[in-house]
């Protein structure tokens, strides 16, 4: 009776240590991530993590004043604010809009976005300064083509 209990706990083990692998496989690469900060009227290219780079880039934080401010997706980028952090498939198929956001209304908020090289990325407020630069946090996932993903 003891063996028979050993081999059910030993495939049980083995069973959950195969599904363990499987979702650690499946998991998405991620091909660039960090934080960083946008100077107003500039913006972020998340598939690099450029900020106040030349472009083109995915968001602008554009400054209507000092604290009137937005995150405004520029050319085909489409952004939707989330409700918690989300993961690569939450945001893979998120219902994605051409929408600006108020900063000073999303701090602490996540948002979904597909970069202009056709990445999946999601970024984070993490403050809002009145007429200082807006820092974010963000994840840019592998595509399909990406050297970071293996068969």
């Amino acid at each position: 009776m003891r063996s028979r209990k050993l081999s059910t706990a030993a495939v049980m083990a083995a069973t959950l240590s195969i599904i363990v692998a499987q979702t650690a496989l499946a998991a998405r690469p991620i091909y660039s991530a960090g934080g960083g900060s946008i100077k107003q009227d500039n913006g972020a290219e998340l598939d690099e993590g450029v900020f106040n780079g030349p472009g083109p880039n995915d968001i602008r934080l554009k400054a209507v004043t000092n604290s009137k401010r937005y995150i405004v997706p520029l050319g085909s980028v489409f952004i939707l604010r989330m409700p918690s952090k989300p993961t690569y498939s939450e945001c893979k198929d998120a219902a994605l809009v051409d929408q600006s956001y108020r900063t000073s209304n999303n701090v602490g908020r996540w948002f979904c976005l597909r970069t202009d090289q056709n990445r999946v990325a999601s970024f984070k407020i993490v403050s809002d300064t009145p007429g200082e630069k807006l820092p974010i946090n963000y994840v840019t996932w592998c595509k399909n083509s990406d050297d970071c993903v293996h068969p």
